[in-house]
């Protein structure tokens, strides 16, 4: 543990300048979220000195911008396994320390996670602070909106809302809200002015300077709230933090601190970064600040690529929300920016305009994280769906993500999708059937997603069917899909039959036919067992009156999180393997 109540300014400043270094040294040794934490270190030791935690309630939003909080709350072998199977998490996670109070893997949810924490402590008689640090674009989210609504209308309730301000989320902040922020990041001369006029002018001087405030910025957003809002506060100076964090405290309901910091503060890569290539990292050499292994690309980089040829001819829109870079969309946001659309952190906003903007031969490709495609759930089956629009998902991190933990894994969009009509799942083993695959669905009806991990192996051969068999068809054979077919060749018996299944709704009839004969199937797949392609198999083999066993190798209720699985991948049964 690392007690700041007793340091001065200097000390914290000698403190953060050394959190930073181990910060550096984590994240260049085991991957992680470097630009952020590095911009966040003087905030959160000011909020450790000012509060008293864990009595009093800290909640990071983004959760991934917790290293330093790690740090001061006696997590050091954060440098030595960040990350790893047995380590320290790269988010909040309140069964690793009581200093983490949620687990907050997921954008925007911090300030409503602090109303219900404030409900709860006035249930149970208890008085405390509950500081929600909102950063990395979250405070532009709706959801974040609709609680500070709710919080502005309940003044009994006391939330302290501080705006990490960095101007970037992953890149650089999109949408008016943002463009909102940017205009009111000035530095205060109220108390110089105040100095050196006589008392009798400061409430006329305070109210010029509200109608001023209000003709220029229009009134705060936070102001319209109801919400005591306190902008342009440097968010690297300790003295300045100490003073607004003591009025803070102080103050009878809640408070929204407007802080200012610079991603990536103290190392000049990812300071000068405005792409977001530093945001999150893989191990890397931090003098030469290059990535230790040689680059691979991604699937999302040669969909990007397929795409940039496809709109050449065909009338196609991309969209993502604040993705850019991690669904691969770089180079096809720099060559092609006029077919772009960010939408910033709002997942439910990228999913309805699809919705609007599909039809006349109009395609929408929704660019997404299977963990967050999960908050759109409502537009995919409501303005989709139902009216079986036309609108391409391609559906990045699916399966388990082993780094980033249970927050990440994208095992829960086959439950979503399987069972909704009009739509068509894919889920590529390759490079080239990925970029296949989406010259493919352009030309479809209905909702079509394509689903994969990050990385898939390259291969020549393009197969031209939904499924391809990597093994000959046996008594008992293993069908798999996406990056786990390659392992399963390597692994399984001679005897035991591989199929490489392309399309997983609806089930192709050929590959029915390929399998009716078989005693036994067993499906190997990275998704929650409750509904899963093994599910759907198993009815359409019922329908048809074809009695084979079908076992399903995926994950159990609580799979996702034991550190085992997620490392070591999904067990295969002996029986299957090589002797």
């Amino acid at each position: 543990m690392v007690n700041v109540k007793e340091m001065n300014n200097d000390q914290l400043k000698n403190l953060a300048s050394e959190i930073r270094q181990k910060i550096l040294l984590a994240t260049s040794q085991n991957g992680g979220h470097l630009s952020s934490n590095l911009g966040v270190v003087e905030l959160t030791i000011a909020l450790h000195k000012a509060f008293d935690f864990p009595n009093d309630t800290l909640i990071f939003d983004v959760g991934h911008q917790c290293y330093t909080h790690k740090l001061l709350t006696g997590r050091e072998e954060l440098v030595q396994n960040l990350r790893r199977k047995g380590g320290i998490s790269g988010f909040m996670d309140p069964s690793e320390s009581p200093y983490d109070a949620f687990s907050t893997g997921h954008s925007s949810t911090a300030v409503s996670l602090a109303i219900g924490k404030c409900i709860q402590n006035q249930m149970n008689g208890i008085k405390s602070e509950i500081v929600a640090v909102v950063g990395d674009a979250s405070a532009t989210n709706g959801l974040t909106l609709e609680a500070l609504n709710f919080l502005g209308a309940h003044p009994e309730l006391k939330v302290i809302v501080i705006i990490n301000d960095n101007n970037m989320s992953i890149s650089p902040n999109v949408g008016g809200l943002a463009k909102t922020f940017n205009k009111i990041r000035i530095k205060r001369n109220k108390a110089f002015i105040f100095k050196i006029t006589p008392r009798f002018m400061h409430r006329f001087l305070e109210r010029m300077k509200n109608s001023f405030k209000d003709t220029i910025y229009n009134k705060s957003l936070f102001d319209n709230f109801n919400l005591k809002y306190i902008p342009g506060i440097d968010g690297h100076n300790f003295k300045e933090l100490a003073k607004y964090l003591a009025f803070a405290k102080k103050y009878p309901s809640s408070v929204v601190l407007h802080v200012k910091t610079i991603k990536g503060k103290g190392y000049e890569p990812a300071e000068n970064d405005k792409t977001g290539i530093w945001h999150s990292v893989d191990q890397f050499n931090i003098e030469a600040a290059q990535p230790l292994s040689d680059h691979q690309t991604s699937v999302g980089e040669v969909l990007g690529v397929t795409l940039g040829k496809l709109v050449e001819t065909k009338k196609i829109k991309v969209i993502t929300s604040a993705m850019i870079l991690g669904c691969g969309l770089n180079e096809f946001a720099t060559k092609h920016p006029e077919h772009l659309i960010d939408v910033g952190i709002a997942e439910e906003n990228a999913v309805a305009i699809s919705a609007g903007m599909a039809g006349s031969g109009v395609v929408p490709v929704v660019f997404i994280y299977s963990t967050f495609l999960q908050r759109a759930y409502d537009q995919i089956v409501n303005d989709l769906v139902r009216v079986n629009k036309h609108v391409v998902f391609c559906v990045d991190r699916a399966g388990l993500v082993p780094a980033d933990g249970s927050t990440h894994h994208g095992i829960f969009d086959l439950a979503m999708f399987l069972p909704l009509p009009n739509v068509t799942v894919f889920a590529p083993s390759t490079l080239e059937e990925a970029r296949a695959l989406l010259k493919r669905s352009i030309d479809m009806e209905g909702v079509v997603v394509i689903r994969y991990p990050r990385m898939l192996p390259s291969h020549e051969q393009v197969n031209q069917e939904y499924f391809e068999i990597y093994k000959e068809v046996a008594d008992r054979t293993v069908l798999a899909y996406g990056g786990d077919v390659y392992k399963l060749c390597d692994e399984l018996a001679d005897d035991i039959g591989l199929i490489n299944v392309i399309k997983l709704k609806p089930v192709d009839e050929e590959l029915i036919k390929t399998i009716q004969n078989c005693k036994e199937i067993f499906v190997y797949e990275q998704a929650v067992h409750t509904v899963c392609f093994a599910t759907i198999l198993q009815q359409e083999l019922l329908k048809r009156g074809l009695k084979i066993q079908v076992r399903s190798l995926s994950l159990n209720d609580f799979d996702p999180l034991d550190a085992s699985v997620v490392t070591e991948g999904l067990e295969i049964p002996d029986e299957l393997l090589k002797k």
